[in-house]
């Protein structure tokens, strides 16, 4: 898969404020997009998404994801994933989500867009954190 440098993970919980209109997220994104960065969104925040929602919203959702790339999970990511789980789930009390998600920004050099900073511990993982960026 063909990665740009400026290309960009949104995490499950910025998507669901997209989809719920929080202005603040939206405004934030709708910026990045503007710069030309390239959004990618983990299927397992597609699942998450789905997994949360009424069926009346799929419609909403499923242009939402739309208008962004989905990424490749890999046997590597996977491999990372397991890693990073083993050393952070008793002390930051992550989930195989988190970790998953975690390793393909890793994996494919990403930022990852996330307001769940806590959920990500991991020192190389570059995190975006909409609440305090400029």
């Amino acid at each position: 898969m063909d990665i740009k440098s400026s290309s960009l993970l949104l995490d499950s919980d910025v998507i669901i404020d997209l989809l719920r209109g929080d202005p603040f997220i939206t405004d934030f994104i709708i910026k990045i997009k503007e710069k030309s960065n390239l959004l990618y969104y983990s299927p397992l925040s597609k699942t998450e998404v789905y997994a949360g929602a009424f069926e009346n919203e799929y419609e909403k959702i499923g242009l939402l994801f739309s208008q962004l790339k989905p990424i490749d999970i890999t046997d590597p990511i996977g491999e990372k994933a397991g890693m990073l789980l083993n050393k952070y789930r008793k002390t930051h009390n992550i989930g195989i989500v988190d970790s998953l998600i975690a390793a393909t920004a890793i994996y494919y050099d990403l930022k990852l867009i996330t307001r769940n900073v806590k959920h990500y511990p991991m020192p190389e993982v570059s995190i975006i954190n909409p609440n305090f960026h400029s």
